[in-house]
């Protein structure tokens, strides 16, 4: 059972946040930590996760340079000198959906691993509908249930993450995309704080590969659009 907590992500997002100006690109990421991590699984209701997250990094350690096959261009991580990773960032979606991606460790204080995993596509969020410039906040009932529609999203789940604002506390929710409709209970709900947060939805390839002593996540994340094609994304009003 590994002991210690590392990922390997990478993301694309293709929007339109503003009339005629599109939302484009990609980030790829790493970090392989010596103890702890941003999140703890605290408690699993239904589909949900309660964790308590953090915003100050844990102690980094090194996996080498870490290269980055099967998107739509070749990637490279390189550690710095306190073994931390530079988020890698494109202006071109690194993926569209149904692509496999490699990540490749040469290994440091991690050993060298090699993990690979199936992108997920572009979901658009038919409900609950996109908050108005007038009423900027997505207003959520913490003692009724909230139901999520979409369409798209290829394989791979649809993940509705919440958090209350002082940030430390979040709900990860995650629906098999191919659904097309999941339920936040009002149990899960309640977990949060009242008063204000906030919101985003993706759809996500996960998965764990072990290497040596570290546990390490290996996703990748297409973010979710409205119907008018904007992100989702944005604050919330826990009432």
């Amino acid at each position: 059972m590994p002991t210690h907590a590392a990922f390997v992500s990478i993301q694309s997002y293709d929007a339109m946040n503003t009339p005629n100006t599109p939302t484009r690109g990609g980030t790829a990421s790493a970090g392989f930590f010596s103890s702890g991590n941003y999140c703890t699984t605290t408690q699993t209701i239904g589909a949900c996760e309660v964790a308590t997250c953090t915003t100050a990094s844990p102690p980094a350690v090194s996996a080498g340079a870490i290269t980055i096959t099967g998107a739509a261009q070749p990637i490279t991580l390189t550690p710095a000198a306190d073994d931390t990773y530079t988020t890698f960032m494109a202006t071109a979606p690194l993926f569209a959906g149904g692509e496999s991606i490699t990540f490749a460790a040469a290994g440091a204080d991690v050993p060298a691993f090699t993990a690979s995993i199936t992108t997920p596509a572009k979901a658009t969020i038919t409900s609950p509908a996109k908050p108005t410039p007038q009423s900027p906040y997505l207003n959520i009932n913490r003692t009724l249930d909230l139901t999520v529609t979409w369409t798209g999203g290829g394989t791979g789940k649809l993940q509705v993450a919440l958090n209350s604002q002082s940030a430390d506390k979040r709900l990860f929710c995650r629906f098999d995309a191919s659904a097309h409709t999941g339920t936040i209970t009002a149990a899960a709900l309640a977990t949060l704080d009242a008063g204000l947060g906030g919101f985003a939805m993706a759809s996500i390839a996960q998965g764990e590969h072990v290497a040596g002593d570290w546990g390490i996540d290996v996703s990748a994340y297409f973010n979710a659009v409205w119907l008018d094609n904007a992100i989702v994304s944005g604050p919330t009003n826990f009432q």
